[in-house]
């Protein structure tokens, strides 16, 4: 395996060798759109299925209106439920990631209230199981044989079902090029996971960040009041086109997908033809077809040699280039790229589903932000310093496998005890908190972490590898490691 982590090296790479890794084809998504490593399978399953993405055509009139709805109930009814009648513990990560399955099926793929009601934890549940290790290989590879069984019958009634959803009616029908149920049912998999893990991430990162800020939470907040303010002078509800008013919660979520990056290991790719790269020192390295690659965002979204000495400071208003946020547009439907940024990886084999990630975020962002405030509260107060990515000296995995966050959360007055938690495996910690931004660590605190952290540790997850490495060496931009 080489890990690339050459900017022009990593944008050349996926732009050239299309080819996902054989390590994909261990999981449970078999030959749908993200994880195909045969090229006919990616580009016709790509071209039969973005129609479904487009903005303005479908978005605008056809999701957009249903996600509106789905986000109102969730923070107005559903979220205050919760908060009036259950626990005094809510864990907001669920919630997030209940909402986004939420508007995946309803709003994406036309799927029934009562079938996403029946379906939505039962399929979450299995997709964590899978990617939950446990202590014995044969232990977990037998899991993993129960939980594909379990989505691959989820994955057949949403095709029985003939939902009428943009995304649902191109799932249903055969791919003009290729006529393969299997494909199908992996690509209906595929949606189901992808298209709501990272997008709940997402939120979750970005409410744990500027909830740590009160000048950014306070300019937040002050932008969608102005927004709502507008509405209810016109007295209309909000449509796809006001998310363009919106240019300040863009930087937020850029931001956050720079900083906790919903799929930080990146890509990982298949030479399709010989090629070289640069090593250490720069000196070039002769790769051979066939070669396995990946290319994990994280170094490159955090390397000070790309980003300067603020490169681990959570900053909307930094520097950021044309590409990255739409050349000063608030929101648009290409790829935000750049030689340093790919939280969607880079074109042409991008994330197909990326306008819905930015749609769905804004709505239920807008909602949460508009109705509610968030504080950080106990314990995770007082485990918020441990919290940073990096030491001087040592590399210390970004997303640990089990992360709490508690949080107090205020409704119309009223303080409520909120937690925001994941369950191992499901990518990535969330977070929700309040204050100042966290502080440079001190001698002793990054001592203390470095030693929790300073090992190399390797763990299955859907019969892939991921591999944490300690060495502080891979952070330099510029360099590629070859390891087993």
């Amino acid at each position: 395996m080489l890990v690339v982590n050459d900017p022009e090296d990593a944008e050349r790479i996926l732009r050239t060798h299309v080819k996902k890794s054989v390590l994909y084809g261990a999981a449970f998504l078999g030959d749908g759109v993200l994880s195909t490593n045969k090229n006919d399978y990616w580009i016709n399953q790509r071209k039969h299925l973005q129609e479904a993405f487009f903005p303005n055509s479908v978005f605008a009139h056809q999701v957009f209106p249903k996600s509106l709805a789905r986000a109102k109930y969730a923070a107005r009814e559903l979220l205050a439920k919760q908060c009036r009648d259950g626990p005094p513990v809510v864990e907001i990560n669920e919630f997030l990631l209940n909402e986004a399955m939420a508007q995946l099926q309803l709003a994406l793929i036309g799927e029934s209230q009562e079938f996403m009601d029946r379906t939505n934890k039962p399929i979450r549940t299995t997709f964590a199981n899978i990617f939950t290790p446990e202590p014995e290989l044969n232990a977990y590879l037998a899991k993993v044989s129960v939980c594909r069984r379990e989505i691959h019958a989820w994955s057949n009634e949403v095709l029985a079902n003939q939902p009428q959803g943009p995304l649902g009616k191109l799932l249903v029908t055969n791919c003009p090029a290729i006529d393969d149920a299997k494909m199908r049912r992996d690509a209906v998999s595929t949606f189901g996971f992808a298209g709501h893990d990272t997008t709940a991430n997402l939120m979750t990162w970005c409410l744990y960040e500027v909830c740590q800020n009160a000048g950014i939470m306070n300019r937040l907040r002050a932008e969608i009041d102005a927004v709502y303010a507008m509405l209810d002078a016109e007295r209309r509800d909000m449509q796809y086109a006001d998310l363009q008013r919106l240019p300040y919660l863009s930087r937020v979520i850029a931001e956050t997908l720079r900083l906790w990056p919903s799929v930080p290991n990146g890509t990982f790719r298949e030479t399709e033809f010989d090629d070289v790269v640069k090593g250490r020192g720069g000196a070039m390295v002769r790769v051979e077809k066939g070669t396995q690659v990946n290319i994990p965002v994280w170094l490159l979204h955090t390397s000070p040699a790309l980003w300067g000495p603020t490169a681990e400071v959570f900053d909307p208003d930094r520097q950021w280039q044309g590409e990255e946020i739409w050349r000063g547009q608030a929101l648009a439907a290409w790829n935000p790229q750049s030689l340093r940024y790919m939280p969607f990886t880079g074109a042409p084999r991008d994330c197909i589903g990326k306008n819905f990630a930015h749609m769905e975020a804004r709505v239920i962002l807008c909602e949460l932000l508009r109705h509610y405030d968030f504080a950080l509260a106990e314990p995770t107060l007082s485990r918020a310093a441990k919290a940073r990515r990096r030491t001087v000296d040592d590399f210390i995995v970004r997303h640990p496998c089990v992360t709490c966050c508690a949080c107090r959360l205020t409704h119309r007055g009223r303080a409520l005890r909120v937690r925001a938690c994941r369950w191992a495996g499901q990518q990535h910690g969330h977070h929700v908190s309040q204050g100042r931004h966290l502080p440079a660590r001190d001698a002793a605190t990054r001592a203390a972490a470095a030693q929790a952290v300073n090992s190399r540790a390797r763990a299955w997850v859907g019969g892939c590898f991921l591999i944490n490495l300690w060495t502080s060496w891979l952070m330099s931009a510029g360099s590629a490691l070859l390891f087993f």
